[in-house]
């Protein structure tokens, strides 16, 4: 067990840092000779391609630390019940899983292995890109 702050902590105010502080002094150029500014310009601009990607996968590590632990549960019994396996490690399963397909023993006529993988799917998306478009619909068609 840590001590606060905790992760989630850390990374949304790290996050907030390059957002709010970096990435604006980054826009803002001081005035130079036109060759200085052109060649600051395009390194203005890598580093703030940077910095928002840097900010992407601080989101992205603060929603895994965030992400309930009942979804892992649910994928391990998942697994366990396509596999007929006990075991419950997660990595060992989908290695499981990967080998039973690639060598024909399971496949999409396979009971519950089509609804495996769409709430796998799901379950990463909600953690990679929540504002994607398809995923978004996806939810929504499965509310109502």
């Amino acid at each position: 067990m840590h001590d606060a702050p905790s992760p989630a902590q850390i990374t949304e105010a790290a996050t907030l840092f390059l957002r709010e502080r970096v990435m604006p002094a980054l826009g803002s150029g001081q005035a130079a000779p036109p060759e200085a500014q052109a060649a600051a310009s395009a390194m203005a601009a890598a580093t703030a391609h940077h910095a928002r990607v840097a900010a992407n996968l601080l989101d992205i590590a603060r929603r895994q630390l965030l992400e309930d632990p009942a979804v892992a549960a649910a994928e391990v019994q998942r697994l366990q019940a396509l596999l007929d396996r006990t075991d419950t490690d997660l990595a060992t399963l989908n290695q499981a899983l990967a080998e039973a397909i690639a060598e024909g023993r399971l496949g999409l006529a396979t009971p519950g292995l089509a609804g495996h993988l769409w709430h796998t799917t799901l379950a990463k998306l909600a953690v990679d890109q929540p504002n994607y478009a398809t995923y978004r619909h996806a939810l929504h068609g499965a509310a109502g």
